[in-house]
């Protein structure tokens, strides 16, 4: 139980400690996400593919102009 407080922790300091920090932490996030469906998808639904690579765009635009 000590190991999961400690990893809330870590995380509740260096990742929502400053509205800077929080943008940046769920622009990544949801990049991820994005990156990770466009990785999987093999390209047989055109109107999906966009809107992946817009998803994973936008969010890390998002990062670059925050950080």
């Amino acid at each position: 139980m000590d190991i999961i407080v400690s990893i809330f922790n870590f995380i509740r300091e260096h990742c929502f400690n400053s509205p800077r920090s929080t943008i940046i932490t769920i622009c990544l996030f949801f990049a991820f996400i994005f990156f990770y469906k466009l990785a999987k998808d093999k390209g047989d639904n055109m109107k999906k593919t966009v809107q992946y690579l817009i998803g994973t765009g936008v969010f890390f635009g998002a990062f670059l102009i925050v950080y």
